[in-house]
């Protein structure tokens, strides 16, 4: 699946969307982008591709937006557009993983207390 939008890059590039100067870098490294969106957030997400409806999917797809343009940034050796790129891409990273670990999926509003039942009695409680 394809996360990332060339027209976006481009545009996180350049300030134009409708350039299309970087399109066979972006093209080239734009799988490789979404492989590593993939891959930060699989342990937190659960299955690949994970990502389906509103907020987690405009997330995905601006952290693959975000980076390409520093892999892109990187390989034209623009090192300082490269760091404020990734650091863009973690920030969206970390916010998704947070809204991860916040879904209770597997918890539930009830504590459960167990005893050992070798020291208390059996009961018809």
């Amino acid at each position: 699946m394809t996360y990332y939008t060339s027209s976006k890059v481009e545009g996180i590039l350049t300030g134009d969307t409708s350039n299309t100067s970087y399109d066979a870098l972006i093209a080239q490294e734009g799988p490789y982008a979404d492989t590593d969106v993939e891959n930060d957030l699989y342990a937190y997400a659960g299955a690949t591709p994970p990502f389906s409806g509103g907020d987690i999917t405009t997330d995905v797809h601006a952290a693959a937006d975000w980076r390409t343009a520093a892999r892109v940034a990187l390989i034209t050796r623009q090192i300082e557009l490269k760091k404020a790129f990734d650091e863009e891409y973690q920030n969206v990273i970390n916010r998704m993983v947070a809204r991860f670990k916040a879904t209770p999926t597997t918890r539930t509003k009830t504590v459960s207390v167990t005893s050992d039942y070798r020291s208390a009695p059996l009961s018809d409680e």
